[in-house]
């Protein structure tokens, strides 16, 4: 197993770059087929190397200029507006991304599950209150958003011939341990993702990011996601895995 995983890390790494590549990858706009990995490459059904291209953006109204709502500290069902006018909002950046007509090539999204949705705005952060502080997530406004916000941008994306990557709520404290409590926040979150009939049936096109920039880990990354891996796959996911190295991943050495 640990094999496995250090070949996935390298085919990871080796992915986004195409300068190695003996032949020139082939690129897709508009109709999008699944991907999987071969060697240090995605791949086409067909066996070729796919290059991707894209841009990463959240969901969050602050980072967004206050583009559909000034303020995220409402009840989950109070103003069903806000999730629809995010969503419309990323639509006018997908058809301003991928338009090859109008000179724009992106085929690549990333999306992140912006933890403004997820934390319940009626519980007080016993952490800091950072992107690192998971005291105020909530499951149910987890699997409530991916119903409102975070499936109708992957399918609008999808849509609009952009691979998709789901990153988890937040980033990592900067230490972790196996077993401890973020360890667990991943393994809820992805579990609800993964379970979603959307993303299970477009797997070939979603990618999963289980993590985003860990720092330090007191053990072994590998028993670290393991079990998350495990969950994915026993929920019916068959689409790439993405997982990070500590230092901000950058360092791989310890799977």
């Amino acid at each position: 197993m640990y094999k496995t995983f250090a070949k996935l890390f390298f085919t990871i790494a080796c992915s986004w770059s195409t300068c190695s590549v003996a032949q020139s990858p082939v690129e897709y706009f508009g109709a999008i087929p699944d991907l999987k990995v071969s060697g240090n490459e995605f791949v086409d059904p067909q066996g070729k190397a796919v290059s991707l291209h894209g841009v990463m953006a959240t969901p969050n109204d602050y980072f967004n200029g206050a583009r559909w709502r000034g303020t995220l500290s409402w009840p989950v069902y109070s103003d069903p507006n806000a999730p629809k006018a995010c969503v419309e909002y990323f639509t006018k950046i997908f058809q301003a991304i991928a338009n090859p007509a109008k000179g724009t090539y992106c085929n690549l999204f990333r999306l992140h599950l912006d933890p403004a949705w997820t934390n319940d705005p009626n519980k007080t952060a016993t952490n800091g209150g950072g992107e690192n502080d998971i005291s105020r997530f909530s499951v149910d406004r987890l699997r409530t958003f991916m119903e409102i916000l975070y499936v109708p941008i992957i399918k609008d994306a999808l849509a609009h011939g952009l691979y998709v990557i789901v990153r988890p709520p937040g980033v990592f404290p900067e230490d972790v341990n196996v077993g401890e409590a973020y360890n667990n926040y991943l393994l809820t979150v992805w579990d609800v993702v993964s379970s979603n009939d959307y993303v299970k049936a477009h797997s070939g096109q979603i990618m999963l990011e289980l993590g985003n920039e860990p720092v330090r880990m007191n053990g072994n990354l590998a028993d670290y996601f393991q079990p998350v891996v495990n969950k994915i796959r026993q929920n019916g996911f068959k689409g790439i895995l993405l997982l990070p190295g500590t230092s901000y991943q950058a360092d791989y050495t310890n799977y």
